[in-house]
């Protein structure tokens, strides 16, 4: 036996004698405390380990950790029919500490989701024994060292994103071994050498991203075999030599990133200026067989302009090969046609609004600065992209240190489409300013310290999709303002210290499809307006303290997968209305004042996988329609309730509380 294999089943003989040696309790109550697993098996050992691991007391959420409950009833787990843990989902959740080399004796898990937490050490080889793993997730964390080259053994892996770490080392080429990878996000790390031929092999491959390391050499004619590739960074390293024309086969690539601090040569593959969004506009290079060759070719004509800025991006000329440009199309990328005066330089308000972030947030500790405050092209400095005028219209600056506030200045960025500031360390208020950046779609300030209200300004973002403020400390009302932003698609407020009400207004996003708003304190009631909201597929108001009764017009949201409504503090009966939702697959409203029958109606939700109905004041005989629900597979209906009669057959025993209920079996019909 090896010294790791020896240190791993010590470890999981201690984790075992913890789980017959201390006392149930309730988590949420006294989550410093160390109680009992009640059976012991190797998945709960493997939680056991984690959870002690990473300082499992002080997470957002722990809820039934370590308790005597069923495993799929600890946050973020979900089981099969066995008990076995077929997800993990702990992102966003204040873990710290080394991943445990545990988990690897989880051998049913599919989903595996740290993301966005405090992690350091290690990646542990033993994941690479997780045979049915699907997506691994340990993306804006602080891990260090190499990427295990076990991890190739995944065959069944879809997705794999260790983006925003400090891992080093090289690609291991173990990982173009044959699978069903569509997804690799190994970019912002330290990860050097050169990349492996073999990631050719994955013939899967949607997205590949590898941006933001210390990649040398030459990027692989192999990849140009990606035939179903859409994405393909691989800005900011230190590649270098003539782009290979093979990456012209790539007919579906609809993004690419190659500028940065990389040196290619030579010219640009016709077929790749075709791609609809990049930055081939940076690299300073011709189209291959010349200026004739590409007015001929049926590329779009703003990317005909951009490939022929110089390589500062800012300034240059249109050759007259392009003459079936307007004039109108020429000056809006502010070009000149050849022989007429150098056109001026990008403006210079957004690098001013750059250098005050810089300053603010203490830029010269940041994890990644490369070029900031320098004279280089905007484009160039780290996790700033620009368009062909030079203009910023990305700014991702995610899990890299910035400590201080956000300057009012970042309002002048009148092209920004996406601002990515999470997980850092920001303090102070949003400032209202950021509400004038009427181009932007994505905002995603979560997992810092932001306090105070959030501004109403918001509001006039028409054109958001995204808006991400979880795990600050923002309180204050919710602005009704939002219900403005009829383009909103998720909305996640998560993890702060809002009060007041719900806005009725919010019912007016008529696209909005997650809807996140747990562990604040709204209180008041659910606004019927929200049953309008006909894209939305996921509700969660859990960990709040809204009262009064749960809105039958919810029932109206077909397209509703999970909806959350645990811990507050809901009377009334449950509407028979929520009979309607035939895609939910998850129903939550468990801990509070629900009285009455449990309707029959639920026994529709041919879709339902878990229903979580215990701690209420519910009553009457459990409907025997819910044991034809073949999709169900927990149910706890225990804990205050005060049901009568007998337990239907086909309910799951397993992950439930059947047992508990002190009620016989109905005897078939």
């Amino acid at each position: 036996m090896t010294h790791r294999a020896a240190a791993l089943a010590l470890l999981l003989a201690m984790a075992l004698m913890a789980a017959t040696c201390d006392a149930p309790v309730d988590t949420r109550e006294a989550a410093d405390s160390a109680p009992t697993l009640g059976s012991a098996g190797p998945d709960r050992a493997a939680l056991v380990a984690l959870f002690h691991a990473t300082d499992g007391p002080n997470w957002n959420n722990n809820a039934n950790w370590l308790s005597g409950e069923p495993l799929s009833d600890w946050y973020g787990v979900h089981t099969d029919r066995y008990g076995k843990v077929t997800s993990l989902v702990l992102a966003y959740n204040r873990l710290r500490g080394e991943i445990p080399p545990e988990l690897g004796l989880l051998s049913s898990l599919e989903y595996l989701l740290l993301s966005d937490n405090q992690l350091t050490g290690e990646i542990p080889s033993e994941l690479g024994g997780l045979g049915r793993l699907k997506h691994l997730g340990l993306s804006r964390n602080r891990l260090r060292g190499g990427i295990p080259s076990s991890l190739g053994r995944l065959f069944l892996i879809e997705k794999l994103e260790f983006d925003s770490n400090q891992l080093a080392g090289s690609i291991p080429p173990r990982l173009g071994r044959r699978s069903m990878l569509r997804e690799l996000d190994f970019s912002k790390n330290q990860l050097s050498g050169s990349i492996p031929p073999e990631l050719g092999r994955l013939s899967n491959l949607r997205e590949l991203r590898l941006s933001d390391n210390r990649l040398t050499g030459k990027i692989p004619p192999e990849l140009g075999a990606l035939s179903n590739l859409t994405l393909l960074s691989l800005r900011e390293n230190q590649l270098s030599s003539p782009l290979p024309p093979e990456l012209g086969r790539l007919a579906n690539l609809q993004e690419l990133w190659l500028a940065g601090s990389n040196h290619f040569t030579g010219c640009i593959p016709v077929a790749l200026g075709a791609v609809g969004r990049g930055d081939v506009a940076e690299l300073g290079l011709p189209l291959c067989g010349g200026a004739a060759r590409a007015a001929a070719s049926p590329v779009h004509r703003e990317v005909q302009i951009a490939l022929y800025h110089t390589t500062d991006g800012s300034t240059g000329c249109v050759p007259e090969a392009l003459d079936g440009l307007s004039r109108d199309d020429i000056a809006k990328h502010l070009l000149l046609e050849c022989g007429a005066l150098i056109a001026p330089p990008a403006s210079p308000m957004d690098k001013a609004a750059l250098i005050e972030l810089y300053r603010a947030t203490d830029g010269a500790n940041w994890r990644a600065n490369r070029n900031w405050a320098t004279d280089a092209p905007l484009g160039r400095w780290h996790g700033v992209f620009t368009n062909a005028a030079g203009h910023v219209t990305e700014l991702r600056l995610d899990n890299n240190l910035l400590v201080g506030v956000i300057p009012s200045e970042l309002g002048r960025l009148a092209n920004l489409e996406r601002l990515d500031l999470r997980w850092n360390k920001l303090s102070g208020e949003i400032p209202p300013e950021l509400g004038g950046l009427i181009n932007l779609q994505a905002m995603d300030l979560g997992e810092n310290q932001l306090s105070g209200a959030i501004p109403p300004e918001l509001g006039n973002l028409v054109n958001l999709r995204r808006l991400l403020l979880h795990g600050n400390q923002l309180s204050g009302e919710i602005p009704p303002e939002l219900g403005r932003l009829a383009n909103l698609q998720l909305l996640d407020m998560r993890s702060n210290q809002l009060s007041g009400p719900l806005p009725s207004e919010l019912g007016r996003l008529a696209n909005l499809e997650l809807f996140y708003l747990g562990r604040n304190r709204i209180s008041g009631e659910i606004p019927p307006e929200f049953g309008t909201l006909a894209n939305l597929k996921s509700l969660g108001l859990n960990a709040n303290q809204l009262g009064g009764e749960v809105s039958p017009d919810l029932g109206s949201l077909a397209n509703l997968s999970s909806l959350s409504l645990n811990d507050n503090q809901l009377s009334g009966a449950i509407p028979s209305e929520l009979g309607r939702l035939v895609n939910l697959k998850r129903l939550n409203l468990r801990s509070n004042q629900l009285s009455g029958p449990i309707p029959s109606e639920l026994g529709r939700l041919a879709n339902l996988e878990l229903l979580y109905l215990g701690r209420n004041q519910l009553s009457g005989e459990i409907p025997s329609e819910l044991g034809d629900l073949a999709n169900l597979a927990l149910v706890h209906l225990g804990d205050g309730n005060q049901f009568t009669g007998c337990i239907p057959l086909g309910l799951p025993t397993k992950n439930s509380d059947t047992d508990e209920l002190g009620l016989p079996f109905c005897e078939a019909s």
